[in-house]
Protein backbone atom coordinates (compact mmCIF):
# COMPACT_ATOMS: atom_id res chain seq x y z
CA UNK A 1 0.00 0.00 0.00
CA UNK A 2 1.06 3.60 -0.63
CA UNK A 3 0.23 6.73 1.26
CA UNK A 4 1.08 10.10 0.29
CA UNK A 5 2.84 11.25 2.97
CA UNK A 6 3.82 10.37 7.03
CA UNK A 7 3.86 11.87 10.15
CA UNK A 8 6.59 10.52 12.91
CA UNK A 9 5.83 11.55 16.40
CA UNK A 10 8.54 10.64 18.26
CA UNK A 11 12.35 9.41 18.21
CA UNK A 12 13.67 6.84 20.67
CA UNK A 13 17.31 7.56 21.14
CA UNK A 14 19.44 4.31 21.90
CA UNK A 15 22.68 6.07 20.71
CA UNK A 16 23.33 10.22 21.56
CA UNK A 17 25.83 10.67 19.18
CA UNK A 18 24.05 8.52 16.73
CA UNK A 19 20.28 9.94 17.46
CA UNK A 20 22.08 13.58 17.49
CA UNK A 21 23.14 13.31 14.03
CA UNK A 22 19.87 11.81 12.42
CA UNK A 23 17.19 14.27 13.98
CA UNK A 24 19.40 17.44 14.48
CA UNK A 25 17.29 20.38 13.55
CA UNK A 26 14.38 18.14 12.75
CA UNK A 27 11.32 18.86 15.56
CA UNK A 28 11.23 15.52 16.54
CA UNK A 29 11.33 14.84 20.50
CA UNK A 30 13.94 12.47 21.62
CA UNK A 31 13.94 10.31 24.61
CA UNK A 32 17.11 9.79 26.12
CA UNK A 33 17.30 6.67 27.70
CA UNK A 34 20.32 7.59 29.71
CA UNK A 35 18.57 10.52 31.46
CA UNK A 36 15.11 10.46 30.94
CA UNK A 37 15.14 7.21 32.61
CA UNK A 38 13.41 8.97 36.10
CA UNK A 39 10.31 9.55 33.80
CA UNK A 40 9.38 5.90 33.74
CA UNK A 41 10.88 4.53 36.49
CA UNK A 42 7.81 4.55 38.16
CA UNK A 43 6.10 2.47 35.58
CA UNK A 44 5.21 -1.60 35.67
CA UNK A 45 8.30 -3.87 34.62
CA UNK A 46 5.88 -6.27 32.75
CA UNK A 47 4.70 -6.75 29.43
CA UNK A 48 1.72 -4.61 28.45
CA UNK A 49 -1.08 -6.71 28.08
CA UNK A 50 -3.68 -6.52 24.98
CA UNK A 51 -3.63 -3.21 23.58
CA UNK A 52 -5.29 -3.80 21.15
CA UNK A 53 -2.79 -3.96 18.05
CA UNK A 54 -3.40 -6.37 15.39
CA UNK A 55 -1.42 -7.84 12.63
CA UNK A 56 -3.30 -5.65 9.55
CA UNK A 57 -2.08 -2.43 11.79
CA UNK A 58 0.72 0.03 10.49
CA UNK A 59 4.34 -0.72 11.69
CA UNK A 60 6.39 1.73 9.69
CA UNK A 61 6.22 3.83 6.56
CA UNK A 62 8.98 4.41 4.72
CA UNK A 63 9.84 5.93 1.12
CA UNK A 64 10.87 4.52 -1.95
CA UNK A 65 11.16 5.20 -5.68
CA UNK A 66 10.23 2.20 -6.93
CA UNK A 67 10.21 2.02 -10.32
CA UNK A 68 8.88 5.56 -10.73
CA UNK A 69 11.44 7.43 -9.36
CA UNK A 70 9.28 9.08 -7.50
CA UNK A 71 9.14 9.36 -4.04
CA UNK A 72 6.42 7.95 -2.25
CA UNK A 73 5.81 6.63 1.06
CA UNK A 74 5.38 2.79 1.23
CA UNK A 75 3.19 1.27 4.72
CA UNK A 76 4.71 -1.76 6.14
CA UNK A 77 1.95 -3.57 8.06
CA UNK A 78 2.55 -5.85 11.57
CA UNK A 79 1.86 -9.12 9.58
CA UNK A 80 4.49 -8.84 7.37
CA UNK A 81 7.53 -7.27 9.61
CA UNK A 82 6.50 -9.71 12.49
CA UNK A 83 7.19 -13.02 9.95
CA UNK A 84 10.61 -11.47 8.60
CA UNK A 85 11.22 -11.22 12.49
CA UNK A 86 9.73 -14.17 13.27
CA UNK A 87 12.04 -16.11 10.21
CA UNK A 88 15.33 -14.24 11.11
CA UNK A 89 15.49 -14.89 15.23
CA UNK A 90 14.72 -18.47 14.45
CA UNK A 91 16.95 -19.25 11.31
CA UNK A 92 19.92 -17.78 12.47
CA UNK A 93 19.94 -18.23 16.21
CA UNK A 94 19.20 -14.84 17.82
CA UNK A 95 19.85 -14.85 21.78
CA UNK A 96 20.69 -12.64 24.83
CA UNK A 97 24.12 -13.47 23.69
CA UNK A 98 23.99 -12.13 20.48
CA UNK A 99 26.07 -8.74 19.58
CA UNK A 100 24.91 -7.40 16.51
CA UNK A 101 26.63 -4.07 14.86
CA UNK A 102 24.35 -1.76 12.26
CA UNK A 103 25.90 -1.77 9.48
CA UNK A 104 23.72 -0.31 7.17
CA UNK A 105 21.55 2.66 7.14
CA UNK A 106 19.10 3.10 9.59
CA UNK A 107 16.18 4.36 6.69
CA UNK A 108 17.14 1.15 4.43
CA UNK A 109 14.18 -1.06 4.79
CA UNK A 110 15.68 -4.10 5.59
CA UNK A 111 17.91 -2.60 8.64
CA UNK A 112 15.22 -2.97 10.73
CA UNK A 113 15.09 -6.60 11.37
CA UNK A 114 19.22 -5.89 12.65
CA UNK A 115 17.44 -3.13 15.07
CA UNK A 116 14.22 -5.03 16.34
CA UNK A 117 15.42 -9.01 16.11
CA UNK A 118 17.87 -7.87 18.88
CA UNK A 119 15.84 -6.04 21.00
CA UNK A 120 13.33 -9.35 20.63
CA UNK A 121 15.62 -11.59 22.30
CA UNK A 122 17.48 -9.07 25.37
CA UNK A 123 20.47 -9.17 22.43
CA UNK A 124 22.62 -6.03 23.06
CA UNK A 125 23.08 -3.34 19.92
CA UNK A 126 25.33 -0.99 18.73
CA UNK A 127 25.26 1.40 16.22
CA UNK A 128 28.38 2.72 14.26
CA UNK A 129 29.32 6.49 15.81
CA UNK A 130 31.47 8.98 14.32
CA UNK A 131 31.57 9.34 10.33
CA UNK A 132 29.94 6.15 10.02
CA UNK A 133 27.11 7.62 11.47
CA UNK A 134 27.30 9.92 8.77
CA UNK A 135 26.48 7.31 6.45
CA UNK A 136 29.98 7.12 5.11
CA UNK A 137 31.49 3.71 5.09
CA UNK A 138 34.80 3.51 7.06
CA UNK A 139 36.06 0.18 7.08
CA UNK A 140 38.80 0.73 9.31
CA UNK A 141 36.64 2.37 11.65
CA UNK A 142 34.35 -0.25 11.80
CA UNK A 143 36.73 -3.52 12.59
CA UNK A 144 37.93 -1.23 15.16
CA UNK A 145 34.55 -1.32 16.76
CA UNK A 146 33.79 -5.05 16.20
CA UNK A 147 36.92 -5.48 18.30
CA UNK A 148 35.90 -3.25 21.03
CA UNK A 149 32.94 -4.19 21.29
CA UNK A 150 33.65 -8.16 20.37
CA UNK A 151 30.61 -8.29 18.04
CA UNK A 152 29.43 -11.49 16.67
CA UNK A 153 26.96 -10.61 14.16
CA UNK A 154 26.91 -9.27 11.44
CA UNK A 155 24.76 -8.43 7.93
CA UNK A 156 25.85 -6.43 5.34
CA UNK A 157 26.66 -6.59 0.94
CA UNK A 158 29.44 -8.69 0.10
CA UNK A 159 31.34 -6.13 -1.23
CA UNK A 160 30.89 -4.26 2.09
CA UNK A 161 31.90 -7.54 3.84
CA UNK A 162 35.11 -7.99 1.42
CA UNK A 163 35.69 -4.16 2.27
CA UNK A 164 36.29 -5.24 6.22
CA UNK A 165 38.43 -8.10 5.59
CA UNK A 166 40.79 -5.93 3.35
CA UNK A 167 40.47 -3.62 6.63
CA UNK A 168 41.88 -6.61 9.14
CA UNK A 169 45.15 -7.16 7.87
CA UNK A 170 47.04 -6.70 10.83
CA UNK A 171 47.22 -9.50 13.79
CA UNK A 172 46.04 -10.48 16.16
CA UNK A 173 42.24 -10.07 13.47
CA UNK A 174 40.31 -7.60 15.03
CA UNK A 175 37.32 -9.87 13.19
CA UNK A 176 38.00 -13.04 15.23
CA UNK A 177 35.17 -12.26 17.33
CA UNK A 178 32.63 -12.49 14.10
CA UNK A 179 31.09 -15.81 14.23
CA UNK A 180 28.15 -15.41 11.83
CA UNK A 181 27.68 -13.22 8.37
CA UNK A 182 24.56 -12.22 6.82
CA UNK A 183 25.02 -11.38 3.16
CA UNK A 184 22.84 -10.51 0.63
CA UNK A 185 21.76 -7.89 -2.34
CA UNK A 186 24.81 -8.83 -4.37
CA UNK A 187 26.05 -12.05 -5.47
CA UNK A 188 27.61 -14.19 -2.95
CA UNK A 189 30.89 -15.39 -4.34
CA UNK A 190 31.29 -18.39 -2.22
CA UNK A 191 34.70 -19.68 -2.97
CA UNK A 192 35.99 -15.92 -2.15
CA UNK A 193 34.89 -16.92 1.48
CA UNK A 194 35.86 -19.98 1.73
CA UNK A 195 39.40 -18.27 1.25
CA UNK A 196 39.22 -15.57 4.14
CA UNK A 197 41.96 -16.05 6.67
CA UNK A 198 39.71 -14.06 9.22
CA UNK A 199 37.02 -16.71 9.86
CA UNK A 200 38.71 -19.71 9.80
CA UNK A 201 36.30 -23.01 9.80
CA UNK A 202 33.61 -20.21 7.96
CA UNK A 203 30.99 -22.82 6.40
CA UNK A 204 29.16 -21.06 3.98
CA UNK A 205 24.94 -21.44 3.74
CA UNK A 206 22.51 -20.63 0.84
Amino acid sequence: AVISSARVPAAAQVQIAVAAARVDGLPLPILDMDTDGHDWADEPGVNLGDVGLREAHLAYVIYTSGSTGRPKAAQVRHRGLRNLLDWYVRDFGFGPGQKVLVLSSLSFDLTQKNLLAPLMVGAPLYLADGDQAEGLFQPQLLVDIIEREQINLLNLAPSAFHALIEADRAEPRKLRSVRRVVLGGEPIQIDKLLQLPALPGVRPRR
